[in-house]
C-alpha cells in the first residue's frame, strides 16, 4: 500500500530531504507548460544544489533566444523517482531564472557535459537554469 504524500513548503527541514535524495538520483523529469497548455517533460541532471538558497542549477542547451525569455519566471515541476530498491519519489515545484554566468558553468562543469556541450563551457548553446524550489511533495513507495 503507498504511503501517503507530504506537500512541503520548502523549508531547512524539507530541502535538506530533497538534497539528501538527489545525491543519490540526480536525473529529474523537468516539465514546463507549453503556449497551448501541453506539459513537456524532458530529463535533465541537476548540476548542483544550493542548500542556503533552495534552489537547483541545471544545463540547458538553448538554440533559440526566445525560449530563454520565456522560460525566465515560469513555473516548473520536477520529478525524481528513486534508482535503487529502497523506493522514493519527489515532486518538486519551483520557478525557472535563466542565467548566463560563465564562472557558474565552469564551476559546474564535468567531463560528461561534453556530449551534450563539446566546446566546453563556452559552449553558445549552454544555459545556466536555476530553478527556486517553491514547495516539496514525497511518497516512499508508489
Amino acid at each position: 500500500m503507498p504511503t501517503a504524500s507530504a506537500l512541503l513548503p520548502t523549508s531547512v527541514e524539507s530541502f535538506t530531504k530533497l538534497a539528501r535524495f538527489i545525491e543519490e538520483n540526480k536525473i529529474a523529469l523537468f516539465t514546463t507548460v507549453t503556449s497551448d497548455g501541453t506539459l513537456h517533460s524532458r530529463p535533465l541532471l541537476t548540476r548542483d544544489i544550493d542548500l542556503a538558497g533552495h534552489a537547483l542549477w541545471f544545463f540547458l542547451a538553448s538554440n533559440f533566444p526566445k525560449a530563454e525569455e520565456w522560460l525566465q519566471g515560469r513555473e516548473v515541476g520536477l520529478a525524481y523517482v528513486s534508482s535503487d530498491k529502497t523506493g522514493g519519489y519527489y515532486s518538486v515545484s519551483g520557478r525557472a531564472q535563466v542565467v548566463h554566468d560563465k564562472g557558474k558553468a565552469e564551476e559546474l562543469w564535468t567531463p560528461g557535459a561534453a556530449t551534450r556541450f563539446p566546446t566546453g563551457a563556452d559552449d553558445p548553446r549552454l544555459v545556466l537554469l536555476r530553478v527556486e524550489v517553491e514547495a516539496v511533495e514525497f511518497w516512499d513507495s508508489p
